[in-house]
């Protein structure tokens, strides 16, 4: 029987483990692909505050609205169901 054909034991107490296959030296010509370094990021554009908050307002102006016609139909149709 080969020995890659043996299948895997433990070591018997008279066995020593060799420890791992070692592996071949690397060329010492060798080296690592090199890439081009990548370029700082653009300058963002400043932002216009001012407006950011006035469309958060006008964005929270129509959630409250809709919340409130739906509350306004839920409380329709329970009033409707109850008389």
């Amino acid at each position: 029987m080969a020995e890659s054909d043996k299948s895997w034991c433990p070591p018997t107490s008279g066995d020593e483990y060799p420890g791992p296959p070692t592996a071949p030296a690397a060329d010492p010509a060798w080296r690592p692909t090199q890439h081009n370094p990548v370029p700082a990021p653009r300058q963002l554009p400043e932002l216009d505050n001012a407006a950011i908050d006035e469309a958060e307002r006008r964005a929270a102006r129509l959630t409250y609205a809709v919340g409130l016609a739906a509350l306004a139909i839920v409380l329709v149709m329970w009033i409707g169901r109850i008389f």
